[in-house]
């Protein structure tokens, strides 16, 4: 069995947060031995403050929300690189996914990507959507 589950850290020992996790403890046997790897769980509300630059950023550009996470992941090279069979090189974006990454490592991409954000997108928008924009990462400070 290989799931993954949000716990919280009290007294030294790890306790489940919601249903899905202790389901997942309940099927443990009494003694069973199992591999734990920790990673900081990912706080859903820096999630959804980087979803909202980039859904108003894809709104204020006429691109898609996709188009422009894919840009900031090439320009943070937070992609796999990987040789075709004719020699060329791809970028494989990597994934943000909740799973896939912890809040101390998408903390580390979001400072990047917002360095690019400020470079190369908002000195191109209107000063309604640059404001807008900016108010939001100027809030960003406290994720």
């Amino acid at each position: 069995m290989r799931q993954k589950g949000v716990f919280i850290c009290k007294g030294g020992a790890l306790v489940p947060q919601t249903d899905r996790e202790r389901e997942m403890v309940s099927k443990l046997k009494e003694g069973e031995r199992v591999m734990v790897s920790v990673q900081r769980a990912r706080y859903p509300e820096h999630h959804r403050l980087v979803f909202a630059v980039l859904s108003r950023l894809a709104k204020a550009t006429g691109r898609t929300t996709e188009t422009i996470l894919l840009h900031l992941k090439a320009e943070t090279g937070y992609v796999d690189l990987v040789q075709l069979p004719d020699g060329r090189i791809l970028g494989n974006p990597q994934s943000i996914a909740f799973e896939n990454m912890g809040q101390d490592e998408f903390q580390a991409w979001w400072k990047e990507a917002e360095q690019i954000i400020k470079e190369q997108y908002l000195p191109a928008l209107p000063n309604v959507q640059y404001e807008e924009i900016r108010d939001i990462l100027i809030g960003d400070k406290a994720a």
